[in-house]
């Protein structure tokens, strides 16, 4: 398992009524057919799967390998629609540096020296950044690493300094900074070529 994944989460809804999956998730563009999704929540679906695979997909309709319970016989009351919370863990390509850092929340105007001359703070939260930085990439691996991290916030697991084991946090990107370089292979034999030299980015939690 990689050092830092992603986890798409995406709740998805089975109309008993009409036979098919839908979802209100608008961003798809990473999930294909043949992907193996773990279900972490079920509601309405006796029996369900603890996995579930993507059959197809087009805008929000999806369909998978598996469905809720059967057609109900005639003259019987229509069971409620199926929904499920399915979650898919992308790793992303090993940086080769990382760094951790926890910083204290205060709260606004809490902190300071009192008249006695000691210092007081009330910290609220404590919040979580984790620094990568990536070496030289292709084009299709700096495509692929940036696409699972698009969102406005998204789940990313990592390893975590204060329990010493992976922990998992919501997190955003507020910027990813990736310079580029020339390079020829062979002097004089093929034309000049260029790469990205590297890729850093601060995962912060929200």
């Amino acid at each position: 398992m990689a050092i830092l994944n992603v986890k798409v989460r995406m709740e998805v809804i089975y109309s008993r009524a009409e036979y098919r999956w839908t979802t209100s998730d608008e961003n798809l563009e990473h999930i294909k057919a043949g992907d193996v999704f773990d279900i972490v929540s079920v509601e309405n679906w006796d029996n369900c799967p603890e996995k579930i695979t993507v059959n197809s997909i087009m805008a929000n309709l999806i369909t998978f390998d598996s469905e809720p319970d059967p057609e109900l016989p005639d003259g019987e009351e229509q069971l409620p629609d199926a929904k499920i919370c399915i979650e898919k863990t992308y790793p992303l390509k090993d940086p080769q540096t990382m760094q951790w850092d926890s910083a204290d929340v205060e709260a606004e105007g809490s902190s300071g020296t009192n008249q006695l001359g000691k210092y007081f703070r009330d910290v609220v939260d404590q919040k979580i950044t984790v620094g990568a930085s990536w070496g030289p990439l292709e084009d299709k691996e700096i495509a692929e690493l940036l696409s699972v991290i698009k969102e406005d916030t998204f789940l990313l697991e990592y390893p975590d300094a204060y329990t010493g084991e992976k922990r998992t946090m919501e997190a955003y990107v507020n910027s990813r900074t990736a310079p580029m370089y020339r390079y020829q292979e062979q002097q004089g034999e093929t034309p000049e070529k260029w790469m990205w030299q590297g890729l850093s980015i601060n995962f912060m939690e929200v």
